[in-house]
């Protein structure tokens, strides 16, 4: 099943790309998709059929689907669980999201209950942009779901680790690593690092909500935790990364930086908030432990052409060149 599987990633990556998203459901970006409200055309072209079924969470005519991607693919995707025959059309089990160089496993819309693996929200496209090009070392991710971050990177030789507490999204990871051919990541289910060791030069986590904070309600409780886990993970950091690691976080701060790697840890912090001033906000934070002490802040604009961060403006704004005002948060 291992060559099928791949075999019909490949056949789905070539069909599900975020241009084709864009363009089939119009939308501008890939978060966006689950607010499509609209049917499949009829009759639905044959080169559309997979992301309607797969992306829009819609049943389509079973014969566009296998004209699509052949009966071979077709077969495979209902044998592992992809898709679910109803009479002559097709209906979705799971949810595939194109991000990166990979497809993202994800639930339907209609699946509740506290674990969940919902669509991926801009959190997950703010902390993959600030990746490094290339991921040489090894890798450390955090509360990983179903694995996103690492299937939108190049497969790499140096270990790879991603940990989640929710089994559901592990299940999925493993899905969406086995259609992208790829066994160069270990899953394991664990709170944060827990049996992880050391010896980490990427550290990442795309970090739940921590509640109450204000913001705008959480898409499930996977999303949203009563427990503050970057709190919890700053000190254990230390301990995990190699000599000249990096530390990459989605989280939330105030204005006064809290939520950040406390001083008292020392190392270079750069914070880029993306949301107004006023409370906690949506950050991406950049943590080098080893690296002279320094922390700054700075907002980034996101707009059209511009909707995530990306690690240009971590550099920038650790550089000084960043156009917008800083902030010293000592």
């Amino acid at each position: 099943m291992d060559r099928e599987l791949a075999a019909l990633g490949a056949r789905l990556r070539g069909a599900i790309t975020p241009r084709a998203v864009s363009a089939c459901l119009g939308v501008s970006a890939i978060p966006a998709v689950p607010r499509v409200d609209a049917a499949p055309p009829s009759p639905c072209p044959p080169a559309a059929a997979p992301i309607w079924l797969w992306c829009a969470d819609r049943a389509v005519p079973a014969s566009a689907l296998a004209r699509a991607l052949g009966d071979a693919a077709v077969a495979t995707a209902i044998a592992a669980g992809l898709a679910i025959r109803d009479g002559d059309a097709l209906a979705p089990a799971v949810l595939l999201a194109p991000i990166g160089a990979g497809l993202v496993v994800c639930d339907v819309a209609a699946r509740a209950g506290d674990d969940r693996v919902p669509w991926p929200d801009d959190s997950t496209l703010h902390l993959i942009g600030c990746l490094p090009p290339r991921v040489d070392g090894a890798w450390l991710d955090l509360g990983a779901g179903p694995a996103a971050a690492a299937l939108a990177i190049a497969p790499g030789a140096a270990p790879r680790r991603a940990t989640d507490v929710n089994p559901r999204a592990l299940a999925w990871a493993r899905l969406g690593l086995a259609l992208a051919g790829r066994a160069d990541v270990t899953l394991a289910e664990a709170d944060l690092a827990a049996g992880a060791g050391g010896g980490w030069a990427l550290v990442t986590m795309n970090a739940p909500i921590p509640r109450p904070t204000g913001l705008a309600a959480a898409d499930s409780v996977w999303h949203a935790s009563a427990d503050d886990l970057p709190a919890r993970l700053w000190p254990q950091l230390p301990a995990l990364c190699a000599p000249g690691a990096e530390v990459l976080v989605h989280a939330t701060v105030d204005d006064a930086g809290a939520g950040a790697p406390p001083a008292a840890l020392g190392g270079a912090v750069i914070v880029a908030r993306y949301s107004p001033p006023g409370g906690r906000g949506f950050a991406l934070i950049r943590w080098r432990p080893d690296a002279p002490a320094r922390r700054v802040a700075a907002p980034v604009v996101l707009g059209i052409g511009r909707p995530f961060v990306t690690r240009a403006d971590l550099d920038a704004i650790e550089a000084g060149r960043h156009p917008h005002p800083t902030v010293d948060l000592r």
